[in-house]
């Protein structure tokens, strides 16, 4: 059963379109929504910068003694530093090395300067 164009182009303009009614009832209720934005305090850029940076009075300290020339520090939590201790001490030892060796050798010489001339 083929279908005509025809048959469905009739059927097409016999039935009546539809009609759209808008029904606008204007005693209903209107739903009222209220809508709050609540926000936390934001720091700007300065102020976290701030925040970060600012050294507290035992940070301060801190970069007080670690900008001073190491050394044995007394007292509550005393510390030392190791390298420049062993630095001092080898130091000093080169410097007595080379005393011993001025003063064997001046010894040597008047060793020398008091023997019989032969």
């Amino acid at each position: 059963m083929p279908v005509s164009i025809e048959r469905v182009r009739e059927q097409l303009a016999s039935t009546p379109s539809p009609q759209l009614k808008l029904v606008l009832d204007i005693l209903a209720p209107i739903a009222v929504f209220k809508a709050t934005v609540e926000r936390d305090y934001v720091p700007s850029f300065k102020e976290q910068l701030e925040k970060e940076f600012t050294l507290n009075e035992f940070q301060r300290q801190s970069q007080e003694w670690a900008s001073k020339p190491p050394r044995i520090r007394a007292g509550v939590g005393a510390s030392v530093d190791l390298i420049w201790l062993v630095n001092t001490i080898d130091k000093f030892l080169k410097k007595r090395e080379a005393r011993k060796i001025r003063e064997q050798v001046a010894r040597e010489l008047a060793q020398i300067e008091a023997a019989p001339k032969k």
